[in-house]
């Protein structure tokens, strides 16, 4: 894509969800899950953002394919979803695009409707279960690729008893499992704001890995909050 078509995305997605501006709080914060009634005021926050979206582009300039996104983000691949469109058989590029990144985000992150946050890699394994229905086959596997096995963000247990995050994703192949990580624990448990380190790195005298992975951890479960970090590096 070019800059401009990548601009005319990011904005696209920014507004993406602007229809729950109008979906009662106490259905958006509801922790069971939805009764049909509520369900049916959800479904249309497609409808509502896209018509915000029509009124703004009169202000500002503002992509059409924002109108899209609002509208059929919550469309799957197979034509199933919300809405459902009578004429219209086809999904715009920069929909399929967020619906995938939407998805990811919303397992991923504490949401009261739902108990389980799914690691990244989980996310993935599951969002590839459903490839060619709920998802564009092309554009997932895009997504997985530049993810990587670990994905940026991933909480990772060390060898060396520390607990990392993944900040990047080496490229080369051979180095998939050995992505750059910022230290956020210690060994001795401690909560710090540590260095970021390559797993690539090899120790001159054992001339072994400093670090190597051991698993991936739900940060939930140390009390770690990924957003933070990430905050904190942006504000830097």
């Amino acid at each position: 894509m070019s800059r401009a078509e990548l601009v005319d995305l990011g904005l696209a997605a920014f507004f993406h969800d602007l229809g729950k501006i109008d979906t009662p709080l106490e259905i958006l914060n509801k922790p069971g899950q939805l009764t049909e009634d509520e369900r049916k005021i959800m479904e249309l926050h497609p409808h509502q953002g896209a018509e915000k979206l029509v009124q703004l582009r009169e202000f500002r300039r503002l992509p059409l394919s924002a109108i899209h996104v609002a509208m059929e983000h919550h469309i799957k691949e197979d034509l199933t979803g919300y809405p459902q469109y009578r004429i219209k058989n086809d999904i715009n590029l920069y929909s399929r695009i967020v619906k995938v990144c939407d998805f990811f985000d919303a397992i991923t992150t504490k949401r009261v409707y739902r108990k389980k946050v799914f690691t990244r890699a989980e996310a993935l394994s599951l969002m590839l279960e459903h490839i060619g229905t709920e998802f564009n086959p092309v554009i997932l596997k895009a997504f997985v690729q530049m993810m990587g096995v670990f994905p940026v963000g991933s909480v990772v247990l060390l060898s060396t008893g520390e607990i990392g995050l993944v900040v990047e994703n080496n490229q080369e192949t051979r180095f998939l499992l050995r992505p750059r990580i910022k230290i956020i624990v210690d060994a001795q448990g401690n909560k710090i704001d540590g260095e970021v380190v390559d797993l690539t790195e090899i120790d001159p005298e054992t001339r072994k890995y400093k670090r190597t992975i051991v698993k991936e951890i739900n940060a939930n479960d140390y009390g770690l909050n990924v957003a933070d970090y990430f905050l904190a590096q942006a504000e830097a």
